[in-house]
């Protein structure tokens, strides 16, 4: 049996039910709370809770909230649902449904009556959005009764890492000009640049196995998050096609190890997300700008690019 449907049969039925799960729930949270499968384990945690039927789990990024975990939506909305904060607020002040109707396909906008959104805050900041658009039982929680829970959780959120790691730059619409900007502005006669690409295939298909609510993206901007925290001033992060993520790392004096540095991404990918990815193969390939030219490098990498 799943865990969606294990979710669904154990819903909560009565405050009095769901005041008796609640510290457990609280306990098994606070031994993940630093990582990032914080979110979708919280988001797992509550649907029996909360009797979630359909809803997600938004995580805020920027001036968006993403979606980390959903559950009940087709792919079209799973895509879709990708809330600014601006509409946010203009949505809770008005609660009309036609102000986020684009974040829905046509197929499940017509089915929605109402919808109810719990933000999580930090600091008296908006981290993240429980948003329901039907519950599983007719016994569900009151309004009163979600924001309640939410804010004996809010205090665990606080010390997740991801809210640590470095906001991703805006991709690029061409990724051989803006990685060739990138070489140029940077480029002397002391230094090299690595150039390290990764496959995270494997890493979506490990973690989706374990958590099924989990969705590409929120792990795909996940990990960009941690590689672009890891290179910081010394480099770009850019995603590529079919789960490839490409590094650009300075070196100036010439000495740092490719092998190292697949070391260190290893073992921040395990501190982050979870040890149990000891067997996650990232695929790794590496080429360096002075032993080769950066049209060499760039044609390698994306083959399928018009060359700049």
């Amino acid at each position: 049996m799943g865990l969606l449907q294990k979710a669904k049969e154990q819903t909560a039925s009565s405050p009095e039910i769901r005041r008796d799960i609640y510290p457990k729930i609280r306990e098994r949270l606070s031994l993940v709370q630093n990582k990032i499968e914080f979110y979708p384990i919280l988001f797992r945690e509550l649907i029996p809770l909360f009797s979630i039927e359909k809803g997600a789990l938004l995580i805020r990024d920027g001036d968006n909230y993403m979606p980390s975990s959903i559950i009940g939506y087709d792919e079209t909305t799973g895509n879709r649902l990708r809330i600014t904060h601006k509409e946010f607020n203009t949505f809770n002040n008005d609660k009309k449904l036609e102000n986020i109707q684009k974040y829905f396909s046509i197929r499940e906008f017509v089915t929605i009556s109402d919808i109810t959104i719990i933000p999580f805050e930090n600091k008296n900041e908006v981290k993240g959005l429980i948003l329901i658009s039907e519950f599983s039982s007719e016994n569900h929680p009151t309004t009163k009764e979600l924001f309640s829970y939410v804010k004996k959780i809010e205090d665990l959120w606080e010390e997740n890492p991801f809210e640590k790691l470095k906001q991703m730059d805006a991709p690029s619409r061409d990724i051989k000009e803006s990685i060739s900007s990138f070489v140029q502005r940077i480029k002397n006669s002391k230094n090299r640049i690595i150039f390290l690409k990764l496959n995270l295939s494997d890493l979506l298909e490990k973690l989706r196995k374990d958590n099924s609510l989990l969705t590409n993206s929120s792990i795909k901007n996940s990990a960009i998050k941690i590689l672009s925290s890891f290179v910081q001033k010394r480099g770009k992060v850019f995603q590529l096609v079919n789960n490839d993520i490409l590094i650009t790392l300075l070196d100036n004096q010439g000495t740092i190890s490719i092998t190292v540095i697949q070391q260190q991404i290893n073992a921040a990918f395990k501190s982050i997300f979870s040890n149990k990815l000891n067997s996650v193969d990232l695929n790794y390939e590496s080429l360096i700008w002075k032993d080769n030219s950066i049209d060499t490098i760039l044609d390698h990498f994306i083959p399928d690019a018009p060359a700049t």
